[in-house]
């Protein structure tokens, strides 16, 4: 099969696994509505249910990427050039005209439509790509970003993020937000009612409804990190190499991510549920990576990443 070929089959895979998610969890939300309503003996939970599952889905195809953007104070490109105070920072003021024109010569190359272009006011080095498709797309990277990498390797970073549009990445990675948030709000909300329940009564659907929600609470959590560990990990291979092609240079993308490492500064605005957008983990790497720490990790060690490019 040739990269071309290749990459449609990705593609396709890629859309079919969206799809896949979006009914999972669409089937698991109405099943914890179905469960709690026998126990309780109250059907509102199950159309509460029905509702959060429908609305849930919605969101996550829409609104997931507009989620992300505003979860990480990201400011669109024109309002930022317009705002002085910003943009007549020494450190800044070139590259974003620098930024702007890599994506709009790799767009070109890569024959797809311009993303929309956001800046996001931290010294932390990071970038990310979120959206549902190539004509409904984002980018946006720190200023920290901006004020460290050369042109080189910023093209080697836009490169990588325009890959996970073309790869259709954006759309799983988006929906995977808005599902570690439901996974938590479930969570909690399954705690309170067992509260409730409890405090109305000591029969024994309270008790399992307790043991119930002690369960939910522990597992669903972990259910989140396993979700964007393994939506996360292959595409971040999978981007650096088309990304690599795409820049014709696999040396920007390198000391990009060695420069990335070196620094290892955590985003201000950093939150579990978009972590697995950014090309480097937000909270800052580990030292060192045991077989745990692995499976729970949103990105691959950056070293493993060099050694594949």
């Amino acid at each position: 099969m040739n990269t071309k070929n290749n990459l449609a089959h990705i593609k396709n895979i890629n859309t079919l696994k969206t799809y896949i998610i979006l009914g999972i969890l669409f089937a698991i939300i109405i099943i914890f509505g179905l469960i709690i309503t026998n126990l309780t003996g109250n059907i509102n939970y199950l159309w509460g249910a029905v509702a959060t599952s429908v609305i849930m889905n919605f969101t996550s195809y829409f609104y997931s990427d507009k989620i992300a953007l505003a979860m990480s104070d990201a400011i669109q490109l024109e309002r930022y050039l317009a705002n002085k105070q910003l943009i007549d920072k020494d450190y800044i003021k070139d590259n974003v005209h620098i930024y702007k024109n890599i994506v709009k010569d790799l767009s070109i190359k890569n024959n797809m439509p311009e993303p929309m272009l956001y800046i996001i006011e931290d010294m932390s080095p990071n970038a990310f790509a979120t959206g549902r498709n190539e004509n409904n797309a984002a980018i946006a990277v720190t200023t920290g970003l901006l004020s460290v990498m050369s042109t080189e390797e910023l093209r080697g970073i836009i490169a990588h993020e325009l890959s996970h549009i073309k790869n259709k990445d954006i759309l799983i990675m988006s929906v995977v937000i808005v599902a570690v948030s439901i996974f938590s709000i479930l969570s909690q909300a399954i705690m309170h009612i067992s509260s409730i329940s409890n405090n109305g009564n000591n029969d024994k659907p309270s008790g399992i409804l307790l043991f119930f929600s002690m369960v939910a609470a522990i597992t669903m959590p972990i259910a989140s990190m396993i979700v964007q560990a393994s939506i996360s990990q292959k595409r971040e291979y999978m981007a650096d190499a088309s990304g690599a092609l795409l820049a014709e240079d696999n040396l920007g993308l390198i000391n990009a991510l060695k420069k990335l490492a070196s620094i290892n500064m955590p985003l201000n605005k950093a939150n579990p549920a978009t972590a697995h957008l950014f090309i480097t983990n937000p909270f800052g790497l580990l030292e060192s990576q045991g077989f745990l720490q692995k499976l729970f990790m949103t990105h691959p060690p950056i070293e493993d990443r060099i050694a594949a490019l």
